[in-house]
């Protein structure tokens, strides 16, 4: 930022100091965090690079060591952000979401026996995906405390 390294242990430590990433956001505190790093004011995405990298780097490292939120209450603190007129959401993902179907150009290709072609792009990609969402939610599961079973289970369950 400002052709300066981005410190992410004192980010981690202004951020944790004032209660966390999501009370940062809820309280609006994110003038404090760059005064704290000494960063110029004339960067005016100063905020949100912050909050960006924090989350990417630094958001899982607070949920495993401190607790102080959980994922779902990072999604709200965003939205609640972006009804008073803000724009980017939390994903695990980049704060750029496009959809899957445009990366491959549509739908699978079928094989003569109404299976799909597990060789063209959109199965490859769909596979793939699955895959890294499977991975994800365990991960999240893991970081939140739920029990992976009530996702995997081949029965839903309330």
């Amino acid at each position: 930022m400002a052709k300066q390294v981005l410190d992410l242990y004192e980010l981690y430590n202004l951020v944790i100091a004032r209660g966390g990433l999501v009370d940062v956001i809820n309280k609006k505190l994110w003038q404090e965090i760059i005064k704290g790093l000494r960063l110029p004011s004339s960067i005016t995405s100063a905020a949100f690079t912050l909050r960006t990298q924090y989350m990417k780097y630094l958001y899982p490292y607070e949920c495993e060591t401190r607790r102080l939120s959980t994922p779902a209450e990072l999604q709200a603190a965003i939205d609640g952000n972006r009804r008073e007129g803000r724009r980017a959401s939390y994903s695990p993902y980049g704060p750029e979401m496009i959809s899957p179907l445009s990366l491959v150009g549509g739908r699978p290709q079928m094989n003569g026996n109404g299976t799909p072609n597990p060789m063209h792009p959109a199965s490859m990609f769909f596979t793939n995906f699955y895959d890294f969402a499977l991975t994800n939610l365990k991960c999240e599961c893991e970081v939140s405390g739920e029990d992976e079973e009530k996702y995997f289970s081949k029965t839903p369950v309330d």
